[in-house]
């Protein structure tokens, strides 16, 4: 389905399922090495408090995918997060990494007055908790938004319910990050698949800014007439635009991106 996308060969309807955005980028990173494919995208993962889970990622032995499992511990409400990732590091440590990846919707369930978790993203972390213990290994929740920025409520609301239900002293260990960033993490890469990966995400408008170009410069030229007791004023302009320079890092997430914009000669005139 990805090539069909690239072509064009689907609907919008289609080009806007959740489903097929996940399988296209995650079912891609699959069949990749994994210090190609998924670790810089883990490496640049963010929690709440800014920090990043994976910014120093031990040597990874292997990586294992499984998509949409249902999961339905004891004790726990049932869920179908979107991949599901057993990562295995040399040094003999495991982690198992939730992924719950979102486009164009929102959670599908949130907090109630059951006793256990209900929230989406609460509720798969109180099965992923269950699993990773059984597995003896290290859960987190990654949380995959079309957001320039985290989406604090989205996070909160989960935390808060947790705590709640589960007691204070429980957390969720939950990362985010945009589907807007992955552009600017694989932008250097040569991998044919990964390049046709980060095209789709362009394709789907999710890219923070990434710059503009401008060729010939354009002469622009408007007037403002005012009409009083029969006479005219007339005022016009003509501009010339000969240079414009800007800066543009593509890492940052807001319109901080645009670092200098600047006009280094106008070229103008007033008539009357």
């Amino acid at each position: 389905m990805l090539i069909a996308q690239l072509k064009g060969k689907l609907t919008r309807e289609e080009e806007d399922l959740e489903d097929l955005l996940t399988s296209n980028i995650f079912g891609s990173l699959k069949y990749l090495a994994a210090e190609v494919g998924i670790m810089p995208l883990l490496s640049a993962v963010e929690k709440i408090d800014k920090t990043r889970p994976f910014e120093k990622l031990a040597k990874i032995l292997e990586v294992k995918y499984e998509f949409w499992p249902f999961l339905k511990e004891k004790g726990c409400y049932p869920c179908e997060p979107d991949v599901l990732l057993r990562i295995f590091f040399k040094n003999g440590e495991k982690t198992v990494v939730l992924i719950e990846a979102k486009f164009k919707s929102g959670k599908s369930s949130f907090a109630d007055q059951s006793e256990m978790p209900y929230d989406q993203l609460a509720r798969e972390w109180d099965n992923l908790v269950v699993l990773a213990n059984r597995e003896k290994a290290r859960p987190l929740l990654l949380y995959i938004t079309p957001h320039i920025g985290l989406p604090y409520e989205d996070v909160d609301s989960a935390k808060h319910e947790y705590a709640k239900k589960r007691g204070p002293e429980k957390e969720i260990d939950i990362g985010w990050i945009s589907w807007r960033k992955l552009p600017a993490i694989y932008a250097d890469s040569q991998n044919e698949l990964i390049k046709d990966a980060v095209e789709i995400l362009r394709r789907m408008g999710l890219t923070y800014f990434e710059g503009f170009s401008v060729t010939d410069p354009k002469d622009i030229r408007w007037s403002f007439s005012y009409k009083r007791k029969s006479k005219f004023i007339t005022i016009s302009w003509d501009f010339r635009v000969a240079e414009i320079s800007w800066e543009y890092d593509r890492l940052l997430e807001s319109s901080r991106n645009l670092k200098r914009f600047s006009y280094y000669e106008i070229q103008w005139r007033f008539n009357k």
